[in-house]
């Protein structure tokens, strides 16, 4: 097993280098000039020229790719263009709430899709099957912006059970604490409920399509491996039906379902914006698109390449599972 972790890790050099080439190419083949975006309208020629020299955008490509791959591996993301705030800083002041988010938002998804998808699949063509699969092509049908708004309308405005937004009457006001594991931590109770009651919202809201693809890929996983001979092999010793499902059957069929699992970090994180944006959430929504729309291409190659390279990270750890679960593949 050690083995196979270490051959799988050093696979990630240069998949992370590939990362960051892409990351870097993408935001400099934009067409426009970052230095004339960044100035706005009505900007000297000279002006353009100091900002370009500035950031380097003078010397050839390759060298500035060069550069650039340098301070990464200092851990150096740049400087903002507008706030001249070092990048690496200012996203983790805000990675952490919408890391929490989109946590919370997998854990719910993982947890309820599997048991809807277990229970679908052995209580195929019942009631218990065409529910979920029911109230699963409705979460994926669902946009998640539209559904945020009906869920703030039914549970905040007309139930008034939990709150709309993490905002208060001031833009700039939040209204409560976040990093609900801080509250638990500190034995801090009502902090840890008042905290989680803002939580719970956003992250079911998230956690709505992730959730319905589990679902839907535990029962069709279910099915396959139901019909194998060794399922029906352990029926035929009269094996309780939870002995057979926990070790014969969920064991092999969590293989595809940990596939769709990692694909769904890609989803959550990209979802985690619209659903930050609807809810007032303070992670990285705001501060990411506003630098896209002003051209700040540190602070949007900075988040594009962590984004890429907890993506990169959640694959590595799913082939470790891979190798846990089957301990043939460790082998091949």
């Amino acid at each position: 097993m050690v083995r196979y972790a270490t051959r799988r890790i050093l696979a990630l050099i240069p998949t992370l280098f590939g990362v960051s080439l892409v990351v870097f190419l993408m935001i400099h083949l934009i067409p426009g000039d970052p230095a004339s975006a960044f100035l706005r309208e009505n900007a000297s020629a000279e002006d353009v020229a100091r900002v370009t020299e500035r950031l380097g955008l003078n010397k050839p490509l390759p060298q500035q790719y060069v550069d650039w791959l340098g301070r990464i591996l200092r851990l150096d993301l740049g400087e903002s263009l507008h706030t001249s705030l070092p990048v690496a800083g200012q996203l983790a002041a805000k990675l952490p709430a919408t890391a929490e988010l989109a946590i919370t938002a997998m854990v719910i998804a993982t947890v309820v899709g599997l048991v809807l998808g277990v229970v679908a699949g052995m209580r195929r063509n019942t009631a218990l099957d065409f529910g979920p699969m029911a109230l699963g092509l409705v979460g994926v049908s669902m946009p998640i912006f539209w559904l945020g708004l009906m869920a703030i309308y039914l549970f905040a405005v007309n139930l008034r059970v939990l709150p709309p937004s993490t905002r208060g009457p001031e833009p700039d006001q939040v209204r409560t604490g976040f990093y609900t594991i801080d509250y638990l931590l500190m034995g801090d109770v009502s902090g840890f409920v008042n905290a989680v009651s803002f939580l719970l919202m956003p992250s079911f809201v998230l956690a709505t399509v992730p959730l319905a693809v589990i679902a839907r890929q535990t029962r069709s996983a279910m099915l396959e491996v139901l019909h194998q001979d060794y399922v029906r092999t352990a029926w035929a010793k009269g094996l309780r039906e939870r002995r057979v499902v926990l070790r014969h059957v969920m064991k092999n069929a969590l293989l595809p379902v940990i596939t769709v699992v990692g694909l769904q970090v890609g989803l959550l994180l990209s979802g985690a914006f619209l659903t930050e944006t609807v809810f007032s959430w303070p992670g990285l929504a705001t501060y990411v698109v506003a630098a896209i729309n002003g051209r700040d291409y540190p602070v949007v190659q900075g988040t594009v390449l962590i984004f890429a390279v907890i993506f990169v990270f959640v694959n590595l750890l799913v082939d470790l599972s891979y190798a846990w679960l089957d301990p043939r593949i460790k082998y091949s």
